[in-house]
């Protein structure tokens, strides 16, 4: 069993819910559900996305079952891979937007303080 397999299985047990109850809440066939567990196949960006809503997690951690993203080391450098994780999830074009944002905040709120070295200790 692959790791996604073997993460999906986990959820749905930790959920107490079957793969046919996953794939109504999905929208997908029950054999949809029996080919990404057996390796056969994998979910969609749509199912993944669904996936996350239904087990309450997000996109992110899917692809990660899925060895699409790194997993998590440091705190920080899990937070800068999260962001890197779903800037490099959307089209390219929406990719450069998401940069420009993550900049354009960078030097509004961290080098408006006047450091230009990070906000610490301020973990929400």
């Amino acid at each position: 069993m692959n790791h996604f397999a073997q993460w999906l299985v986990a959820e749905l047990e930790r959920k107490d819910m079957s793969q046919t109850e996953l794939a109504e809440k999905v929208g997908c066939s029950k054999q949809a559900i029996s080919d990404w567990i057996a390796g056969r196949a994998g979910p969609s960006p749509r199912s993944i996305s669904q996936i996350a809503r239904v087990l309450g997690t997000d996109s992110v951690e899917v692809y990660r079952a899925l060895g699409r993203v790194k997993p998590r080391s440091s705190k920080l450098e899990a937070e800068a891979q999260e962001a890197a994780d779903l800037v490099g999830l959307l089209p390219a074009p929406y990719r450069q937007i998401a940069l420009g944002v993550l900049k354009q905040f960078y030097e509004e709120v961290v080098l408006a303080q006047g450091t230009g070295e990070g906000v610490e200790g301020k973990d929400s």
